[in-house]
């Protein structure tokens, strides 16, 4: 059974399945009636949630259970994803309590492009107005970590804008390091980040947490693990099975 690098297997004989927290991604075509196994993917860990909104209706259902998504300001799914207008349309994800390193995968495609329109955005909202908490990636090329108005980190990724073209993006927070991935490739780090504190965060895709920094675009899916910052070759696995989407 041959196996590449990446964990990618073509499936000409018997295939034992993983038997720990990773998934098992699996690619097939249709033949008439019947459906062919052709590519699988590995030894990705399962993650804590995940929202897919290709195909989906104007409230997507956490895979594992957790926090509903809701579809605010006309925003809508077809079976690339999520529709963002860069006006008003934006994604609510209720609130949950985390803690510790985090790891965010997304795959974000843009018609028009603003600095700072906000992919996705977690955190906690002061009474002054501000931001605290934060968890973001913006304009598919910054991700900011900042557990307070004066301690930011940020990682920003010396990526050209492509309107139009699907990018696959991966942020990781842990202390000492917050990493940035596009497509798969190493976009950027610095040695600074956090352990994030248990808090119950407000979460928005398509816009920031307070109202503003909209995106125009379409957001496929949302993956989120809590506990872990991914390693590059689960970043590597993951952008492979993207290129398999719509």
């Amino acid at each position: 059974m041959p196996v590449d690098k990446l964990g990618l297997v073509m499936l000409n004989d018997s295939v034992t399945l993983a038997k720990d927290d990773r998934q098992v991604l699996s690619h097939g075509f249709r033949a008439g009636f019947s459906v062919h196994l052709g590519i699988m993917i590995s030894g990705i860990l399962r993650p804590d949630h995940f929202w897919d909104f290709r195909g989906a209706s104007d409230e997507v259902c956490d895979a594992y259970g957790g926090p509903v998504a809701h579809l605010r300001g006309g925003a809508s799914c077809n079976k690339c994803g999520i529709s963002l207008d860069g006006r008003e349309g934006y994604v609510e994800i209720d609130p949950w309590e985390w803690a510790g390193p985090v790891t965010f995968e997304t795959r974000v495609r843009y018609n028009t492009y603003a600095n700072q329109a906000a992919v996705l955005a977690l955190g906690t909202l002061l009474e002054d107005g501000r931001t605290n908490d934060l968890f973001s990636i913006m304009s598919y090329t910054m991700s900011v970590v900042r557990e307070s108005p004066l301690q930011l980190s940020r990682v920003l990724a010396d990526q050209p804008i492509s309107l139009g073209d699907w990018f696959h993006i991966v942020a990781t927070s842990e202390p000492g390091s917050t990493i940035m991935y596009i497509n798969g490739v190493l976009a950027g780090s610095v040695a600074e980040g956090v352990r994030a504190k248990r808090l119950l965060r407000n979460a928005f895709l398509g816009r920031s947490v307070i109202s503003e920094n909209f995106m125009d675009g379409t957001i496929s899916h949302v993956r989120i693990w809590h506990g872990t910052a991914l390693p590059p070759d689960m970043v590597e696995l993951l952008y492979q099975e993207s290129l398999l989407q719509c």
